[in-house]
Protein backbone atom coordinates (compact mmCIF):
# COMPACT_ATOMS: atom_id res chain seq x y z
CA UNK A 1 0.00 0.00 0.00
CA UNK A 2 2.78 2.26 -0.40
CA UNK A 3 5.25 2.66 -3.63
CA UNK A 4 4.46 -1.00 -4.63
CA UNK A 5 1.47 -2.05 -3.33
CA UNK A 6 0.33 -4.63 -5.96
CA UNK A 7 2.85 -7.54 -6.28
CA UNK A 8 0.67 -9.07 -9.13
CA UNK A 9 -0.10 -5.89 -11.01
CA UNK A 10 3.80 -4.78 -10.69
CA UNK A 11 5.00 -3.89 -14.23
CA UNK A 12 8.84 -5.19 -15.16
CA UNK A 13 10.39 -1.82 -14.90
CA UNK A 14 9.01 0.92 -12.35
CA UNK A 15 8.74 4.57 -13.05
CA UNK A 16 5.78 6.37 -11.79
CA UNK A 17 3.48 9.58 -11.55
CA UNK A 18 4.76 11.30 -7.63
CA UNK A 19 2.97 14.38 -8.41
CA UNK A 20 0.04 13.12 -6.01
CA UNK A 21 2.72 12.71 -2.95
CA UNK A 22 4.32 16.48 -3.80
CA UNK A 23 0.90 17.59 -3.36
CA UNK A 24 0.33 15.21 -0.52
CA UNK A 25 3.86 16.74 1.18
CA UNK A 26 2.80 19.60 1.22
CA UNK A 27 0.01 19.02 3.57
CA UNK A 28 1.75 16.61 5.40
CA UNK A 29 4.15 19.96 6.17
CA UNK A 30 1.66 22.20 7.22
CA UNK A 31 -0.07 19.64 9.37
CA UNK A 32 2.45 18.72 11.22
CA UNK A 33 4.15 22.27 11.90
CA UNK A 34 0.64 23.11 13.29
CA UNK A 35 0.51 20.45 15.59
CA UNK A 36 3.95 20.80 17.11
CA UNK A 37 3.44 24.60 17.55
CA UNK A 38 0.97 24.41 19.96
CA UNK A 39 1.53 22.21 23.33
CA UNK A 40 0.66 18.43 22.94
CA UNK A 41 -1.32 16.65 25.53
CA UNK A 42 1.19 14.21 27.43
CA UNK A 43 -0.34 10.89 26.96
CA UNK A 44 1.19 7.81 24.97
CA UNK A 45 -1.65 8.47 22.15
CA UNK A 46 -0.53 11.99 21.26
CA UNK A 47 2.91 11.17 21.41
CA UNK A 48 2.65 8.48 19.58
CA UNK A 49 0.37 10.62 16.90
CA UNK A 50 3.21 13.27 17.01
CA UNK A 51 5.94 10.27 15.76
CA UNK A 52 3.57 8.97 12.87
CA UNK A 53 3.58 12.93 11.89
CA UNK A 54 6.90 13.06 11.57
CA UNK A 55 7.51 9.28 10.18
CA UNK A 56 5.09 10.36 7.40
CA UNK A 57 6.67 13.36 6.46
CA UNK A 58 9.88 11.09 6.04
CA UNK A 59 7.98 8.53 4.23
CA UNK A 60 6.58 10.76 1.45
CA UNK A 61 10.04 12.94 1.45
CA UNK A 62 11.59 9.37 0.85
CA UNK A 63 8.95 8.36 -2.03
CA UNK A 64 9.63 11.03 -3.99
CA UNK A 65 13.04 11.44 -3.79
CA UNK A 66 13.32 7.71 -4.65
CA UNK A 67 11.31 8.29 -7.88
CA UNK A 68 13.13 11.25 -8.88
CA UNK A 69 16.44 9.61 -8.41
CA UNK A 70 15.58 6.52 -10.39
CA UNK A 71 14.01 9.09 -13.05
CA UNK A 72 17.64 10.50 -13.27
CA UNK A 73 19.60 7.45 -12.42
CA UNK A 74 21.76 7.97 -15.74
CA UNK A 75 23.09 10.79 -13.80
CA UNK A 76 22.96 9.55 -9.86
CA UNK A 77 25.39 6.72 -8.82
CA UNK A 78 23.01 3.57 -8.51
CA UNK A 79 24.04 2.85 -5.29
CA UNK A 80 22.75 6.56 -3.92
CA UNK A 81 19.26 5.28 -5.37
CA UNK A 82 19.18 1.74 -4.31
CA UNK A 83 20.31 3.39 -0.42
CA UNK A 84 17.07 5.59 -0.69
CA UNK A 85 14.97 2.43 -1.94
CA UNK A 86 15.95 0.74 1.05
CA UNK A 87 15.05 3.24 3.86
CA UNK A 88 11.94 4.06 1.91
CA UNK A 89 10.92 0.57 2.45
CA UNK A 90 12.22 0.68 5.41
CA UNK A 91 9.42 3.15 6.75
CA UNK A 92 6.90 0.83 5.75
CA UNK A 93 7.56 -1.42 8.54
CA UNK A 94 7.67 1.78 10.70
CA UNK A 95 4.49 3.03 9.22
CA UNK A 96 2.16 -0.56 9.61
CA UNK A 97 3.93 -0.42 13.05
CA UNK A 98 3.02 2.52 14.42
CA UNK A 99 -0.80 2.18 13.32
CA UNK A 100 -0.51 -1.18 15.35
CA UNK A 101 0.76 0.92 18.24
CA UNK A 102 -1.90 3.44 18.27
CA UNK A 103 -4.36 0.65 18.74
CA UNK A 104 -2.96 -0.37 21.50
CA UNK A 105 -2.14 2.38 23.24
CA UNK A 106 -5.96 3.87 22.54
CA UNK A 107 -7.27 0.34 24.36
CA UNK A 108 -4.60 0.84 27.42
CA UNK A 109 -2.34 -1.56 26.83
CA UNK A 110 1.57 -0.49 27.26
CA UNK A 111 3.85 -2.08 24.10
CA UNK A 112 6.72 -2.64 26.62
CA UNK A 113 4.47 -4.54 28.98
CA UNK A 114 2.05 -6.43 26.25
CA UNK A 115 2.86 -9.98 25.22
CA UNK A 116 1.40 -8.97 21.44
CA UNK A 117 4.48 -6.60 21.26
CA UNK A 118 6.46 -9.45 20.30
CA UNK A 119 3.82 -10.96 17.84
CA UNK A 120 4.50 -7.71 15.29
CA UNK A 121 8.03 -6.63 16.32
CA UNK A 122 10.29 -9.78 15.70
CA UNK A 123 8.39 -10.41 12.15
CA UNK A 124 9.00 -6.47 11.72
CA UNK A 125 12.61 -6.57 12.55
CA UNK A 126 13.28 -9.17 10.56
CA UNK A 127 11.83 -7.76 7.96
CA UNK A 128 13.81 -4.95 8.40
CA UNK A 129 17.23 -6.42 8.16
CA UNK A 130 16.50 -8.14 5.37
CA UNK A 131 15.30 -4.99 3.75
CA UNK A 132 18.99 -3.75 4.88
CA UNK A 133 20.72 -6.25 3.63
CA UNK A 134 18.86 -6.31 0.21
CA UNK A 135 22.54 -4.96 -1.18
CA UNK A 136 24.26 -8.28 -0.08
CA UNK A 137 21.13 -10.59 -1.92
CA UNK A 138 18.66 -8.56 -3.91
CA UNK A 139 15.86 -10.52 -3.03
CA UNK A 140 13.20 -7.91 -2.82
CA UNK A 141 14.61 -5.67 -5.56
CA UNK A 142 17.49 -5.00 -7.65
CA UNK A 143 18.26 -2.73 -10.87
CA UNK A 144 18.54 -3.18 -14.69
CA UNK A 145 20.11 -1.05 -16.42
CA UNK A 146 17.78 0.39 -19.59
CA UNK A 147 19.24 0.19 -22.44
CA UNK A 148 16.71 2.21 -24.64
CA UNK A 149 16.23 4.90 -22.16
CA UNK A 150 19.73 5.05 -20.83
CA UNK A 151 18.15 5.10 -16.91
CA UNK A 152 18.11 2.17 -14.32
CA UNK A 153 14.10 0.14 -13.91
CA UNK A 154 13.92 -1.22 -10.50
CA UNK A 155 12.81 -4.77 -10.85
CA UNK A 156 10.75 -6.32 -8.02
CA UNK A 157 12.03 -9.75 -6.60
CA UNK A 158 10.69 -12.66 -4.70
CA UNK A 159 11.55 -11.22 -1.19
CA UNK A 160 8.96 -8.34 -2.31
CA UNK A 161 6.19 -10.07 -1.55
CA UNK A 162 7.31 -11.82 1.57
CA UNK A 163 7.79 -7.82 2.58
CA UNK A 164 4.39 -7.55 2.39
CA UNK A 165 3.44 -10.25 4.25
CA UNK A 166 5.21 -9.66 7.20
CA UNK A 167 4.91 -5.90 6.72
CA UNK A 168 1.56 -4.83 5.84
CA UNK A 169 -0.03 -8.35 6.02
CA UNK A 170 0.92 -9.08 9.99
CA UNK A 171 0.28 -5.41 11.53
CA UNK A 172 -2.25 -4.47 9.43
CA UNK A 173 -4.27 -7.53 9.84
CA UNK A 174 -3.34 -7.91 13.52
CA UNK A 175 -4.50 -4.04 14.34
CA UNK A 176 -7.62 -4.96 12.06
CA UNK A 177 -8.80 -7.83 14.52
CA UNK A 178 -7.53 -6.56 17.67
CA UNK A 179 -9.46 -3.06 17.29
CA UNK A 180 -13.06 -5.04 16.09
CA UNK A 181 -12.23 -7.64 19.02
CA UNK A 182 -11.39 -5.08 21.35
CA UNK A 183 -13.91 -2.46 20.55
CA UNK A 184 -15.64 -2.01 23.49
CA UNK A 185 -12.55 -0.67 25.08
CA UNK A 186 -11.72 2.06 22.77
CA UNK A 187 -13.39 5.22 22.93
CA UNK A 188 -16.24 5.13 19.76
CA UNK A 189 -14.90 8.28 17.86
CA UNK A 190 -11.58 6.58 18.09
CA UNK A 191 -13.14 3.04 16.82
CA UNK A 192 -14.73 4.97 13.89
CA UNK A 193 -11.66 7.15 13.24
CA UNK A 194 -9.38 4.20 13.12
CA UNK A 195 -11.77 1.67 10.76
CA UNK A 196 -12.31 5.00 8.48
CA UNK A 197 -8.20 5.22 8.16
CA UNK A 198 -8.12 1.17 7.44
CA UNK A 199 -10.98 2.09 4.40
CA UNK A 200 -9.23 5.17 3.28
CA UNK A 201 -5.99 3.34 2.92
CA UNK A 202 -7.15 -0.10 1.92
CA UNK A 203 -9.05 1.65 -0.91
CA UNK A 204 -5.73 3.81 -2.34
CA UNK A 205 -4.23 0.02 -2.62
CA UNK A 206 -7.05 -0.98 -4.65
CA UNK A 207 -7.14 1.89 -7.06
CA UNK A 208 -2.98 2.05 -7.25
CA UNK A 209 -3.43 -1.61 -8.22
CA UNK A 210 -5.51 -0.57 -11.12
CA UNK A 211 -3.01 1.74 -11.77
CA UNK A 212 0.43 1.30 -10.88
CA UNK A 213 2.09 4.22 -12.68
CA UNK A 214 0.76 6.09 -9.99
CA UNK A 215 1.78 6.55 -6.38
CA UNK A 216 -1.05 7.18 -3.74
CA UNK A 217 0.38 6.19 -0.59
CA UNK A 218 1.07 9.76 0.57
CA UNK A 219 -2.63 10.68 -0.01
CA UNK A 220 -4.08 7.93 1.88
CA UNK A 221 -1.69 9.14 4.54
CA UNK A 222 -2.50 12.15 4.67
CA UNK A 223 -6.59 12.08 4.29
CA UNK A 224 -5.83 9.53 7.48
CA UNK A 225 -3.77 12.20 9.40
CA UNK A 226 -6.22 14.95 8.18
CA UNK A 227 -9.37 12.66 10.09
CA UNK A 228 -7.64 11.79 12.95
CA UNK A 229 -6.93 16.03 13.95
CA UNK A 230 -10.46 16.46 13.05
CA UNK A 231 -11.70 13.46 15.10
CA UNK A 232 -9.40 12.35 17.97
CA UNK A 233 -6.05 14.47 18.20
CA UNK A 234 -7.25 17.81 18.02
CA UNK A 235 -5.18 19.70 20.35
CA UNK A 236 -7.75 22.43 21.01
CA UNK A 237 -10.77 20.09 21.83
CA UNK A 238 -8.66 19.21 25.03
CA UNK A 239 -7.63 23.46 25.43
CA UNK A 240 -9.59 25.64 28.14
CA UNK A 241 -10.67 28.73 25.97
CA UNK A 242 -10.11 31.37 28.57
CA UNK A 243 -6.92 30.45 30.58
CA UNK A 244 -5.71 28.65 27.51
CA UNK A 245 -4.56 25.95 29.59
CA UNK A 246 -5.41 22.19 29.37
CA UNK A 247 -9.06 21.59 30.30
CA UNK A 248 -10.97 19.14 32.72
CA UNK A 249 -12.00 16.83 30.18
CA UNK A 250 -8.28 16.61 29.33
CA UNK A 251 -6.80 15.95 32.79
CA UNK A 252 -9.88 13.53 33.08
CA UNK A 253 -8.64 11.30 29.74
CA UNK A 254 -4.69 11.81 31.48
CA UNK A 255 -6.01 10.29 34.68
CA UNK A 256 -7.52 7.23 32.95
CA UNK A 257 -4.63 6.70 30.75
CA UNK A 258 -1.82 7.36 33.18
CA UNK A 259 -1.72 4.02 34.86
CA UNK A 260 -0.56 2.83 31.97
CA UNK A 261 2.78 4.88 32.09
CA UNK A 262 3.98 3.08 35.02
CA UNK A 263 5.77 6.84 35.93
CA UNK A 264 6.29 8.86 39.02
CA UNK A 265 3.74 11.90 38.28
CA UNK A 266 4.57 15.12 40.40
CA UNK A 267 1.40 17.04 40.72
CA UNK A 268 0.66 21.01 42.39
CA UNK A 269 -2.75 21.14 43.05
CA UNK A 270 -3.79 24.79 44.00
CA UNK A 271 -7.33 26.74 44.14
CA UNK A 272 -8.09 30.50 43.93
CA UNK A 273 -9.54 31.35 47.03
CA UNK A 274 -12.96 33.48 46.84
CA UNK A 275 -12.28 33.32 43.25
CA UNK A 276 -16.43 33.38 43.03
CA UNK A 277 -16.16 36.66 45.10
CA UNK A 278 -13.81 37.82 42.49
CA UNK A 279 -15.79 37.30 39.47
CA UNK A 280 -18.75 38.78 41.30
CA UNK A 281 -16.63 42.23 41.91
CA UNK A 282 -14.67 42.68 38.91
CA UNK A 283 -16.71 40.50 36.28
CA UNK A 284 -16.61 37.69 34.07
CA UNK A 285 -14.32 39.70 31.66
CA UNK A 286 -11.63 40.13 34.47
CA UNK A 287 -12.06 36.65 35.99
CA UNK A 288 -11.12 35.47 32.19
CA UNK A 289 -8.04 37.31 32.49
CA UNK A 290 -6.76 36.39 36.00
CA UNK A 291 -6.76 32.46 35.09
CA UNK A 292 -4.55 33.38 31.44
CA UNK A 293 -2.20 35.52 34.00
CA UNK A 294 -2.11 32.47 35.83
CA UNK A 295 -1.52 30.39 33.10
CA UNK A 296 1.14 32.63 31.63
CA UNK A 297 2.50 32.79 34.88
CA UNK A 298 3.18 29.29 35.62
CA UNK A 299 4.31 28.35 32.17
CA UNK A 300 6.93 31.29 32.62
CA UNK A 301 8.25 29.56 35.71
CA UNK A 302 8.63 26.05 33.58
CA UNK A 303 7.58 25.69 29.93
CA UNK A 304 8.19 22.06 30.36
CA UNK A 305 5.35 21.63 32.55
CA UNK A 306 1.31 20.65 31.79
CA UNK A 307 -0.87 22.92 33.14
CA UNK A 308 -4.42 21.56 33.58
CA UNK A 309 -7.94 24.09 34.76
CA UNK A 310 -9.95 21.46 36.47
CA UNK A 311 -12.55 23.80 37.92
CA UNK A 312 -13.30 26.99 37.36
CA UNK A 313 -10.43 28.14 40.49
CA UNK A 314 -8.95 25.42 40.89
CA UNK A 315 -5.39 24.30 38.61
CA UNK A 316 -3.34 21.41 38.44
CA UNK A 317 -0.18 21.81 37.54
CA UNK A 318 1.90 18.40 36.09
CA UNK A 319 5.61 18.31 36.38
CA UNK A 320 8.54 15.98 35.70
CA UNK A 321 10.76 15.73 38.69
CA UNK A 322 10.50 16.74 42.58
CA UNK A 323 13.25 19.77 41.36
CA UNK A 324 10.79 21.30 38.79
CA UNK A 325 7.97 20.64 41.65
CA UNK A 326 9.87 22.76 44.51
CA UNK A 327 11.11 25.61 41.83
CA UNK A 328 7.65 25.40 41.08
CA UNK A 329 5.75 25.88 44.56
CA UNK A 330 8.32 28.48 45.73
CA UNK A 331 7.44 30.81 42.65
CA UNK A 332 3.54 30.35 43.06
CA UNK A 333 4.26 31.21 46.55
CA UNK A 334 6.52 34.54 46.00
CA UNK A 335 4.39 35.19 43.13
CA UNK A 336 0.76 35.69 45.01
CA UNK A 337 2.19 37.01 47.57
CA UNK A 338 2.64 40.21 46.10
CA UNK A 339 -0.54 41.92 44.02
CA UNK A 340 -1.97 40.84 41.10
CA UNK A 341 -3.23 43.43 38.65
CA UNK A 342 -6.13 42.39 36.74
CA UNK A 343 -7.73 45.32 34.15
CA UNK A 344 -7.21 48.22 35.79
CA UNK A 345 -7.49 46.69 39.32
CA UNK A 346 -4.75 45.36 41.84
CA UNK A 347 -5.92 42.51 43.68
CA UNK A 348 -4.04 40.10 46.31
CA UNK A 349 -5.14 36.63 46.30
CA UNK A 350 -4.71 33.67 48.50
CA UNK A 351 -3.93 30.60 47.15
CA UNK A 352 -4.40 27.45 48.89
CA UNK A 353 -1.77 24.79 47.67
CA UNK A 354 -0.91 21.30 48.18
CA UNK A 355 1.69 18.92 46.61
CA UNK A 356 2.79 15.40 46.05
CA UNK A 357 4.17 12.89 44.20
CA UNK A 358 1.46 10.41 43.07
CA UNK A 359 2.45 6.88 42.02
CA UNK A 360 -0.49 4.77 42.88
CA UNK A 361 -3.12 6.64 44.60
CA UNK A 362 -5.73 7.05 42.34
CA UNK A 363 -5.75 5.41 38.33
CA UNK A 364 -9.10 7.05 37.27
CA UNK A 365 -10.87 10.60 37.63
CA UNK A 366 -13.70 8.79 40.15
CA UNK A 367 -10.52 7.74 42.35
CA UNK A 368 -8.74 11.22 41.50
CA UNK A 369 -11.86 12.75 42.62
CA UNK A 370 -11.97 11.00 45.85
CA UNK A 371 -8.94 12.26 46.70
CA UNK A 372 -9.67 15.25 46.02
CA UNK A 373 -11.96 15.45 48.38
CA UNK A 374 -10.84 13.40 51.14
CA UNK A 375 -7.48 15.31 50.99
CA UNK A 376 -9.45 18.80 51.22
CA UNK A 377 -11.47 17.67 54.49
CA UNK A 378 -8.01 16.47 55.74
CA UNK A 379 -5.96 19.15 55.37
CA UNK A 380 -5.95 22.30 57.22
CA UNK A 381 -5.27 25.41 55.25
CA UNK A 382 -5.52 27.58 58.56
CA UNK A 383 -1.92 26.81 59.26
CA UNK A 384 -0.32 27.19 55.90
CA UNK A 385 -1.62 27.81 52.60
CA UNK A 386 0.84 25.87 51.24
CA UNK A 387 1.01 21.62 52.09
CA UNK A 388 3.41 19.21 51.01
CA UNK A 389 1.47 15.45 51.45
CA UNK A 390 4.29 13.68 52.29
CA UNK A 391 4.98 9.81 51.94
CA UNK A 392 3.15 8.75 55.12
CA UNK A 393 -0.44 10.34 54.14
CA UNK A 394 -0.05 9.32 50.17
CA UNK A 395 0.74 5.69 51.26
CA UNK A 396 -2.44 6.17 53.84
CA UNK A 397 -4.37 7.24 50.19
CA UNK A 398 -2.81 4.51 48.77
CA UNK A 399 -4.51 1.64 51.27
CA UNK A 400 -7.95 3.34 51.33
CA UNK A 401 -7.82 2.62 47.60
CA UNK A 402 -6.79 -0.74 48.19
CA UNK A 403 -9.15 -1.35 50.78
CA UNK A 404 -12.24 -0.10 48.57
CA UNK A 405 -10.82 -2.57 45.54
CA UNK A 406 -11.17 -5.26 48.64
CA UNK A 407 -14.40 -4.56 49.47
CA UNK A 408 -15.92 -4.29 46.11
CA UNK A 409 -14.02 -7.42 45.56
CA UNK A 410 -15.91 -8.83 48.86
CA UNK A 411 -18.94 -7.93 47.81
CA UNK A 412 -19.22 -9.27 44.67
CA UNK A 413 -17.70 -12.70 45.84
CA UNK A 414 -19.21 -12.67 49.16
CA UNK A 415 -16.18 -13.34 50.39
CA UNK A 416 -13.88 -12.08 53.08
CA UNK A 417 -17.01 -9.87 54.83
CA UNK A 418 -18.22 -11.97 57.08
CA UNK A 419 -20.71 -11.66 60.84
CA UNK A 420 -20.04 -11.67 64.45
CA UNK A 421 -22.69 -11.70 66.91
CA UNK A 422 -22.12 -10.04 70.53
CA UNK A 423 -24.89 -11.37 72.79
CA UNK A 424 -26.60 -9.28 75.47
CA UNK A 425 -27.42 -10.68 78.64
CA UNK A 426 -30.98 -9.90 79.82
CA UNK A 427 -30.93 -9.11 83.45
CA UNK A 428 -34.55 -9.65 83.57
CA UNK A 429 -35.08 -12.85 82.26
CA UNK A 430 -31.19 -14.04 83.47
CA UNK A 431 -30.46 -15.74 79.45
CA UNK A 432 -28.71 -14.18 76.76
CA UNK A 433 -31.62 -13.62 74.31
CA UNK A 434 -30.48 -10.69 72.05
CA UNK A 435 -27.85 -9.74 70.33
CA UNK A 436 -25.69 -7.45 68.19
CA UNK A 437 -24.69 -7.75 64.69
CA UNK A 438 -21.29 -6.76 63.92
CA UNK A 439 -19.16 -6.69 60.47
CA UNK A 440 -15.79 -7.79 60.13
CA UNK A 441 -13.58 -7.72 57.32
CA UNK A 442 -10.44 -10.28 56.83
CA UNK A 443 -7.88 -10.48 53.76
CA UNK A 444 -5.10 -12.45 52.80
CA UNK A 445 -3.03 -9.40 51.95
CA UNK A 446 -3.84 -6.81 54.42
CA UNK A 447 -4.92 -9.60 57.01
CA UNK A 448 -7.94 -8.11 60.01
CA UNK A 449 -9.00 -4.73 58.92
CA UNK A 450 -11.01 -3.21 61.65
CA UNK A 451 -14.68 -1.44 60.94
CA UNK A 452 -13.45 1.43 62.43
CA UNK A 453 -11.19 1.78 59.14
CA UNK A 454 -13.46 0.20 56.20
CA UNK A 455 -16.49 1.67 57.03
CA UNK A 456 -15.55 5.31 57.14
CA UNK A 457 -14.03 4.29 53.28
CA UNK A 458 -16.59 2.20 52.33
CA UNK A 459 -18.77 5.42 52.84
CA UNK A 460 -16.34 7.28 51.07
CA UNK A 461 -16.14 5.47 48.20
CA UNK A 462 -20.09 4.84 47.65
CA UNK A 463 -19.98 1.34 49.49
CA UNK A 464 -22.21 1.82 52.56
CA UNK A 465 -25.75 1.27 50.70
CA UNK A 466 -23.95 -2.39 49.34
CA UNK A 467 -22.39 -3.13 53.04
CA UNK A 468 -26.13 -2.23 54.82
CA UNK A 469 -27.46 -4.97 52.28
CA UNK A 470 -24.98 -7.49 52.94
CA UNK A 471 -25.52 -6.97 56.52
CA UNK A 472 -29.25 -7.50 56.42
CA UNK A 473 -29.03 -10.56 54.48
CA UNK A 474 -26.46 -12.16 56.85
CA UNK A 475 -28.56 -11.19 59.62
CA UNK A 476 -31.86 -12.12 58.64
CA UNK A 477 -30.32 -15.50 57.72
CA UNK A 478 -28.81 -15.72 61.55
CA UNK A 479 -32.17 -15.00 62.72
CA UNK A 480 -34.00 -17.76 60.65
CA UNK A 481 -31.11 -20.14 61.98
CA UNK A 482 -31.49 -18.99 65.86
CA UNK A 483 -35.45 -18.51 66.33
CA UNK A 484 -34.37 -18.40 70.40
CA UNK A 485 -33.15 -15.07 69.41
CA UNK A 486 -35.66 -12.33 70.71
CA UNK A 487 -34.15 -9.28 68.89
CA UNK A 488 -31.21 -8.47 67.39
CA UNK A 489 -29.42 -5.12 67.08
CA UNK A 490 -27.79 -3.68 63.11
CA UNK A 491 -25.82 -0.27 62.59
CA UNK A 492 -26.90 0.76 59.16
CA UNK A 493 -25.02 3.51 57.84
CA UNK A 494 -26.64 7.30 58.01
CA UNK A 495 -26.37 7.16 54.13
CA UNK A 496 -28.63 4.81 54.25
CA UNK A 497 -31.40 6.68 55.51
CA UNK A 498 -31.13 8.83 52.88
CA UNK A 499 -32.59 5.70 50.28
CA UNK A 500 -35.95 5.39 52.92
CA UNK A 501 -34.36 2.03 54.48
CA UNK A 502 -37.37 0.59 55.87
CA UNK A 503 -39.17 0.64 52.10
CA UNK A 504 -35.75 -0.90 50.60
CA UNK A 505 -35.52 -3.68 53.71
CA UNK A 506 -39.29 -4.40 53.20
CA UNK A 507 -38.93 -4.66 49.55
CA UNK A 508 -36.09 -7.14 49.16
CA UNK A 509 -36.89 -9.19 52.08
CA UNK A 510 -38.54 -12.00 49.94
CA UNK A 511 -34.97 -12.13 48.53
CA UNK A 512 -33.23 -12.06 52.17
CA UNK A 513 -35.15 -14.65 53.42
CA UNK A 514 -34.51 -17.00 50.49
CA UNK A 515 -31.16 -17.04 51.16
CA UNK A 516 -31.02 -20.16 53.55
Amino acid sequence: MTLLSSIGALPSNLHVNYYFEVCSLVFLVAITIAYYGRKKFPVSTYRLFGVALITLVVNVSLSILFCVLLDHSNVVPIKWVEAVAQLFFFMQYVESYLLFAYVLYSIGKSLKYSPIYLLTTIPSVVGAIFMFTNCLHHLNFSFVLNSETGVYDMIPGPGFILMYVINWGMNTLATLIYTIVLRKSLPKQVLSTLLCVMGIVATASIIQTLVPHVILSGTSFTLSVMLAVVSVCDPDVKVDRFSKAFNNEAFIEYINVQRFERQRKYYIIFDIESFGMFSEKFGVVASNELVSIVRKFIEGVNKKSFIFRTTSSRFVVLLRNEKEQLEMVNAIKERFDKPVRVKGNEVVLTINLFYFVNNKAFYNSDLYNNFITRTLSAINFKDSNCIKLGEEFMERVNRDRKIRDILENCLKTKTGLYMVYQPIFDMKNKCFNHCEALIRLDNDELGYVGPGEFIPIAESFGLANQIDFFVLNETCAFLQRHPEIESLEVNISCAEFFNNPSERFLNNRGEISNQD
